[in-house]
């Protein structure tokens, strides 16, 4: 959010997020942070923002607009009512990258598997025994069964068997 204005004529020319090094013949301008006094003598003025609810589901800020009024730049949002096709790119959107989301918890799910596959040869359940085995064996349902548990992708994964 830009913090900073630049006065001329009682008119706003410009805003930034921060002070600029150098300004017109002042070095240092930046500087001066502290000393509002100096800053507004040379036309920079700290905005003051108007805070305004609305419904987020049905309204956006479109832009800002920045006033000098009784010695102050005052920053009002314009609010407008989001069309229904920003409505449906937003749910698209979201969409895509839930389903982004969830595809990668899968590739994690699958590599979880494959390090895992070792347990399963015959002679490593010979030697580590029928428990140990059944351990890892219900580990790795539980990985396969992950997308059908939480299909929001938000997987409370399985801690690996000793």
């Amino acid at each position: 959010m830009t913090i900073w204005a630049h006065v001329e004529n009682n008119e706003v020319t410009g805003v930034y997020d921060i002070l600029p090094n150098n300004w017109r013949n002042i070095s240092g301008l930046n500087l001066s942070i502290n000393d509002t006094e100096y800053l507004n003598s040379v036309g920079w003025f700290r905005i003051i923002v108007v805070n305004q609810t609305f419904d987020i589901e049905n309204y956006k800020i479109e832009r800002w607009n920045y006033n000098f009024e009784n010695n102050s730049v005052v920053a009002t949002p314009v609010i407008v009512e989001i069309t229904d096709e920003e409505k449906q790119a937003a749910i698209q959107s979201h969409i895509s990258q839930q389903n982004h989301f969830i595809e990668e918890q899968r590739k994690q799910r699958n590599i979880k598997l494959q390090e895992s596959d070792w347990v399963m040869f015959p002679d490593i359940i010979e030697l580590k025994g029928q428990e140990w085995y059944n351990n890892w064996k219900t580990y790795r349902q539980l990985l396969r069964d992950l997308p059908q548990t939480y299909p929001d992708g938000n997987y409370n994964w399985p801690g690996v068997p000793n």
